[in-house]
């Protein structure tokens, strides 16, 4: 069930915005290179690094340090000759799992810093720089965590249930401001190095982990990083032109049980 290539969910999304065509700036605190390789071997930039290196920025960036965030967005208008920026996604995430008891002063900071405090920079200082004509469009990385309740995810789950708030709040303000849609996924359980790395932290198989976390899913198999891409480039997309506000859950029927 789990023979496929482990990848990131920001992986997954700029690899499949590449596919279409999209000129990229991608910011993380981590490596870039197993993204670099994957856009690399797309039909279109296979034995052309040069147009690789023009379509596509990679910044080392920590999205809980405001200055950083706003050094970040000028190195990219700088990049692309401040061309206006026409989707921002806002996938970065810092797992931090515990309840309200045992959840230390530092669990609460690196929670919130990124999946919070990072997602509002990026947006604060992404925003003037977008596509004001209506077609400016921020898609915001919630959770199933944000409508349901799991064992010791309150330091999670309280930053993906403020991101919905934060989502729909910043479709009200900013279409006012400047007609940029905002809009969130809800990712259920996808296949990624971090549920590969909870299989191993509770000892189990392939087919005990699947049996332990798919119980209450209707779709009986883990989501991909495709699943979420396409959801991403749905809401990035002029076919998403009448969605605002909106939050879309691709969690294999979890949250409709």
């Amino acid at each position: 069930m789990l023979k496929r290539r482990l990848e990131r969910i920001g992986e997954g999304i700029a690899k499949k915005f590449a596919e279409h065509g999209a000129k990229l700036a991608l910011i993380d605190i981590a490596s870039f290179e197993n993204v670099w390789k994957e856009i690399k071997s797309i039909k279109r930039y296979k034995n052309e690094n040069k147009k690789l290196e023009e379509d596509i920025i990679c910044l080392k960036c920590d999205i809980s340090n405001e200055t950083q965030v706003k050094k970040a967005i000028t190195e990219i208008l700088k990049k692309f000759k401040n061309k206006k920026i026409d989707v921002l996604v806002n996938n970065a995430a810092r797992f931090v799992f515990n309840n309200i008891i045992e959840a230390t002063n530092e669990d609460w900071d690196n929670s919130i810093n990124v999946n919070i405090k990072g997602h509002i920079y990026m947006i604060k200082h992404t925003s003037p720089h977008m596509d004001h004509s209506g077609k400016g469009s921020i898609i915001n990385m919630a959770s199933v965590s944000s409508v349901i309740a799991q064992p010791n995810f309150i330091t999670y789950s309280l930053c993906k249930t403020a991101l919905l708030s934060l989502t729909r709040n910043n479709a009200l303000d900013l279409w006012n401001k400047y007609k940029i849609r905002v809009n969130a996924i809800c990712p259920g359980t996808i296949f990624t190095p971090a549920l590969a790395n909870d299989m191993k932290l509770n000892q189990m198989n392939e087919s005990q982990y699947a049996d332990f976390k798919l119980k209450e899913q209707i779709i009986k198999r883990f989501g991909t990083t495709e699943d979420i891409a396409f959801a991403v480039l749905f809401f990035a997309s002029d076919e998403s032109t009448f969605c605002n506000g909106s939050f879309l859950f691709v969690d294999g029927g979890h949250t409709a049980l």
